[in-house]
């Protein structure tokens, strides 16, 4: 199994979202409005919003029973731009350090790796299905409803002073992640961070940068048509 796939399957079906240093830890902040303010803005800016664009970091770390298991390095860091839009439209475009793009268009996943000339294209794939950790982000996932939200206690070296930095825990049912902690802008109320682990004990951290929200992103970003000579791989249900 290759590595790039594995990590975009535990992306998409599990969380956005591995755990590296900021620069400064965010003090608790005697003036923090309540969680319940907090996570009621959040949902209200996401509900508003039709679409995103932003530049991201992702770091993901494996565990050592899977780093053992696929021959994974320590770390392994990826850069590149996402672009969200209602209906479960996602488009993740790698940079750094290979080329790759992963794309939905809400019905279908379609996974490209140029340099290899294939695309593995899943016919299955329903964003309605995703957690509400990944659908919140354009606007259609609750989160209360399957996260039992609170503030980190103690100081973290996340985020920058004045961030806040929540936790959330699954409810009761099936867990696709034992932990996930979100760095909320507390100006716009949206995510910088989020940083997620899975039930083998991966981490998962995504960095946004330059988000910019509803600015009529087009329905063609969203769906791919193979370049010639392009290989098609069909992948299995998620």
């Amino acid at each position: 199994m290759k590595l790039l796939p594995c990590i975009a399957y535990s992306f998409l079906a599990m969380v956005l979202p591995a755990l590296a240093a900021a620069q400064t830890a965010s003090p608790v902040a005697q003036s923090r409005p309540s969680i319940t303010e907090v996570v009621e803005k959040m949902q209200s800016v996401y509900d508003s919003t039709s679409d995103f664009r932003a530049e991201f970091v992702q770091e993901y770390k494996p565990s050592g029973a899977f780093k053992g298991a696929m021959n994974v390095a320590e770390r392994v860091e990826q850069k590149g731009v996402i672009q969200f839009k209602k209906k479960g439209k996602m488009r993740w475009e790698y940079s750094s350090p290979h080329r790759r793009l992963f794309i939905s268009d809400g019905r279908k996943l379609w996974m490209y790796d140029p340099d290899a000339r294939t695309v593995t294209v899943n016919d299955n794939f329903r964003a309605e299905l995703l957690p509400a950790s990944i659908s919140f982000l354009w606007g259609e996932g609750k989160l209360k409803e399957e996260f039992e939200i609170d503030y980190i206690q103690g100081e973290f070296m996340l985020g920058e002073p004045g961030d806040l930095l929540i936790k959330l825990k699954p409810k009761e049912g099936k867990k696709i992640v034992t932990a996930m902690f979100f760095v909320v802008d507390p100006k716009s109320y949206r995510v910088k961070e989020a940083i997620v682990f899975d039930p083998a004990r991966n981490k998962n951290h995504l960095k946004f940068r330059n988000l910019t929200p509803n600015t009529g992103l087009a329905d063609s970003l969203f769906t791919f048509t193979p370049p010639p000579g392009t290989e098609t791989i069909k992948a299995p249900p998620l």
